[in-house]
């Protein structure tokens, strides 16, 4: 087996610069925030960047670097930084670099390997951070370099092979939103004149609950805004994370099927007002107190009908007009109670129900599942040295 190391002692990693809101500029050097992390990659907004100063040269990102999200609850998501233009690191990232021992590819894959070391480092359940130093710390195996680039080279052709299945999956939402627009045209326009009805009419809200990490004794599933990723509908529970809690939650701090959970509060802004459906719910499962819930009590509006209006892009906007707050901005039930919801005919409804079904059915014939689980079996081998001798 090949000798461990710590990271910091093969890579070079430090945090980024405090910039202020005031410094933000248009058309200069691209910042890169904890908002531009995504999973397993950094994108880029036109609306925030930093006028040239060279004693911000130490914070400068290269291509290929490896940034790390630091707190929130995005802590642990990382990305490779893709682009030629500089651009510039913002504080609550870190950026991890290769040197001569180590190949970045290497890296990026041993912290796919490591990711929920990384999450369980950073604890806090409302609050998770983690430090650069603390992330230098984190051991690795080390083979010589023309092995890590050969690992390297086979887990980028199963990483290339899932993301295709995931591509093909994102064609069918493109197609689902599609045939809701065709059949019921704009959401917020409600040019086709529907009925409109406040969702307090349709069904209740509630907020879930903070746990602490004191606690012992009943182990309970957590859904969490780490879960709503870029799903519209949920409905596998085996890998949400479990808490220890002296006592089971009330009944109505717990998901039934049908539910529908929207992000309440986050740091990142592009996660608020994000919804998903809950389905074939078969154990006992809470949610994050930086979540709502939505029970459906009306049989006025089908649930596939109502979750595809709440994740169209123009409603999603319309929700967030209401939105509060500054450095954290949130929803919360008032803002969600009084949305105007178009409900067209059920049985219009009930057709286009029929039709996600039957895309979902599609979806479930793609290889995604076998193709992320032959990514994560390679992966595990890598590190233990079994992928390449």
């Amino acid at each position: 087996m090949w000798e461990k190391v710590k990271l910091g002692e093969v890579c070079t990693i430090f945090g980024g610069y405090a910039f202020k809101s005031e410094q933000y500029v248009k058309n200069a050097i691209p910042l890169v925030r904890i908002s531009n992390i995504t999973e397993n990659q950094i994108i880029l907004d036109d609306e925030c960047s930093i006028e040239e100063n060279s004693k911000y040269n130490q914070f400068e990102i290269l291509n290929g670097d490896i940034l790390v999200a630091l707190s929130g609850a995005t802590t642990g998501k990382f990305g490779v930084y893709k682009y030629y233009e500089r651009a510039y690191l913002n504080q609550r990232v870190a950026l991890i670099r290769k040197t001569d021992q180590t190949c970045q590819k290497f890296i990026f894959y041993y912290l796919n390997q490591i990711k929920e070391d990384i999450l369980r480092k950073a604890g806090g359940a409302a609050q998770p951070n983690i430090s650069t130093s603390e992330l230098g710390k984190f051991e690795i195996p080390l083979p010589p370099l023309p092995i890590q680039e050969k690992i390297a080279t086979i887990l980028d052709k199963a990483d290339e092979l899932r993301r295709k299945d995931k591509d093909l999956q994102a064609k069918y939402d493109e197609l689902v939103q599609a045939i809701f627009i065709d059949m019921f045209g704009d959401p917020v326009k409600n040019e086709k004149g529907w009925e409109v009805k406040k969702l307090e009419e349709l069904g209740y809200l509630k907020n879930g609950l903070n746990y602490g990490n004191n606690e012992s004794g009943k182990e309970l599933k957590v859904f969490g805004v780490g879960n709503f990723e870029s799903n519209w509908l949920f409905d596998d529970y085996n890998n949400l994370k479990s808490l220890n809690l002296d006592t089971i939650p009330n009944k109505s701090f717990l998901l039934a099927d049908g539910d529908i959970l929207f992000v309440r509060s986050n740091g990142n802004k592009d996660l608020i007002g994000r919804a998903v459906l809950l389905k074939n719910i078969n154990t006992e499962i809470t949610y994050s107190g930086f979540c709502i819930k939505f029970t459906k009590t009306s049989s006025a509006v089908n649930a596939y009908y109502l979750i595809r209006l709440l994740v169209n892009s123009k409603f999603k906007k319309y929700i967030l007009n209401g939105g509060r707050g500054a450095n954290i901005q949130n929803i919360n039930q008032e803002i969600l109670s009084s949305l105007n919801i178009p409900v067209p005919p059920l049985h219009l409804q009930e057709a286009f129900a029929k039709k996600i079904e039957l895309i979902n059915q599609l979806k479930a014939q793609t290889n995604a599942q076998k193709s992320e689980e032959l990514f994560q079996s390679l992966l595990q081998k890598a590190f233990k040295g079994e992928l390449v001798s």
